[in-house]
């Protein structure tokens, strides 16, 4: 008779429990009635055997078995808990092993999820800034084809309107229509000119030094003759003393903020007062623009300043405009450093608040006229220095001007930080602490990832002349504490610039 070994049978897993250890003294005895079985066992000389099965996460994984080949033998209860133990412990290694393998897996897939999420985060960013850019040429262009034929009318309109003894009343006019239409339309290309160059970074400020007194009453002359065709009273209050009546600014756009905030001002105060005021001081300029028009509710304060924004927006409004002054006059205000702020009270009035910061002379080290950007992210900027007063007003200066600062306060592992962040600019205080700041400005220009960045070193008033240990680094350029606010402003944009 032909026996079959090993036959496809279902394997018994429910008489293994995990834990459950079991003894076997005698093979002969034990599997009397499984031949193949034994015949095996007795062929690799088998007379005992002690088995545990191994449990992953309550799932039988294996077993693990100790042979006994010389004798039949009573397996002592210590033998027992010994390879149960070690099953145990095998257990643990093994489902570990599969968590870890898992989780190693998932790391894979998580990291290959980033990466594509970054790629496209960046295409879309490269879309967007390049989309922006075809915006502020296509609006450059247009504006100036727009331009040239506005300034022809606006030009030819006026001298028509000089010739009064050939025209009639109907055509004066008429003519008059033509010139004020033209104005308009010009008013308005120019500052949607003016705000897609803000955005874009593409606009500069121009400084130089000027009178404000003067400055701001030849604003207030040009608005009479619009004044008093609404009935409304112009008055100027200027608290302006000799000694802080010259100051350094672009008087360009301190004049284009004068004028969006008191042509709105004329525009919603019927027949009423408007008031210009204007003072300054050893640090800031301070504009105030106060009306006795309609007002503004609290509920539309929040709109007051966003591009292309109407109070009102009826069909049929009354007022006309298209909602750019306010928000141009916002970015010229932050583009020059300064805060503007609103009161107002339904039919009462509103007082517009500007606040600009007064440079005083700039750096010699410069150059004679810093030009300062105005890309809405200037870029990154790594400041080493203790925790004082210093630091703190350097870290207010560039974050309101729109940098993005990364203060560290520890030179020991500045270098590889400064590595990975890759700033546009690295300012470092020579009374620094903790660590050696001759030992990183050294380290920044001599390692090749980081000789290319602009440095720039703080030292003490009482050494304005840099320490001999500090020339070879070749820092940039060297301010002396204490650091005034403009300073460091103008001196961190001139290094900025400079390739």
């Amino acid at each position: 008779m032909k026996i079959l070994c090993f036959t496809q049978t279902p394997f018994p897993r429910d008489r293994f429990q995990p834990g459950a250890v079991t003894a076997v003294q005698n093979v002969a005895q034990t599997y009397a009635k499984s031949p193949c079985l034994l015949k095996f066992l007795k062929t690799v000389q088998v007379r005992a055997k002690l088995l545990v099965p191994i449990a992953v996460q309550d799932e039988l994984w294996g077993f693990l078995i100790a042979h006994d080949c010389h004798h039949h033998r009573q397996w002592r209860q210590e033998e027992q808990q010994f390879l149960q133990h070690i099953g145990e412990h095998l257990s643990i290694a093994i489902s570990q092993a599969q968590l870890y393998s898992e989780l190693h897996q998932q790391k894979d897939t998580l990291e290959e999820r980033v990466i594509d999420r970054t790629q496209a985060l960046y295409d879309a960013m490269t879309a967007a800034q390049v989309a922006n850019q075809l915006k502020g040429d296509f609006l450059a262009a247009v504006s100036h084809e727009l331009r040239t034929p506005l300034t022809c009318i606006i030009g030819m309109s006026a001298t028509l309107m000089r010739w009064s003894a050939e025209q009639s009343d109907r055509q004066q006019t008429f003519l008059q229509a033509i010139h004020n239409s033209g104005e308009t339309l010009l008013d308005l290309i120019n500052n949607i000119l003016e705000l897609s160059q803000l955005q874009t970074g593409n606009a500069l400020l121009d400084l130089s030094e000027f009178s404000i007194s003067l400055l701001v009453q030849q604003v207030l002359k040009d608005f009479q003759r619009k004044a008093s065709t609404t009935k409304v009273e112009l008055k100027l209050d200027l608290q302006i003393s000799s000694s802080h009546d010259r100051v350094i600014a672009d008087p360009r756009r301190v004049r284009q903020i004068l004028a969006n905030l008191l042509s709105n001002a004329i525009k919603f105060t019927p027949a009423g007062t408007v008031t210009l005021r204007a003072v300054t001081d050893d640090s800031s300029l301070l504009f105030q623009v106060k009306d006795t028009g309609i007002g503004i509710a609290e509920q539309q304060r929040s709109l007051l300043f966003q591009q292309f924004q109407q109070l009102d927006g009826s069909r049929q409004r009354e007022y006309g405009g298209t909602g750019l002054g306010l928000a141009l006059t916002k970015q010229l205000v932050e583009m020059q450093g300064g805060t503007i702020e609103v009161r107002s009270t339904v039919g009462v009035g509103s007082v517009f608040t500007v606040r600009l910061p007064r440079l005083r002379a700039l750096d010699p080290a410069l150059s004679s006229k810093p030009v300062l950007s105005t890309d809405p992210a200037l870029g990154r900027i790594v400041l080493l220095a203790n925790q004082d007063e210093t630091a703190e007003v350097i870290c207010d200066i560039l974050t309101a001007a729109g940098y993005q600062l990364v203060w560290m306060m520890e030179g020991s592992n500045a270098v590889t930080q400064i590595e990975l962040l890759q700033p546009l600019l690295v300012i470092v205080d020579t009374q620094l602490s903790n660590g050696d700041c001759y030992e990183v400005l050294r380290s920044l220009k001599q390692n090749p990832i980081t000789n290319c960045l602009k440095v720039l070193a703080l030292v003490t008033e009482t050494n304005a002349t840099p320490s001999p240990s500090l020339q070879p680094v070749n820092a940039d350029h060297f301010l002396t504490k204490p650091i005034h606010p403009e300073t460091i402003l103008l001196t961190v944009d001139a290094l900025r610039i400079v390739d």
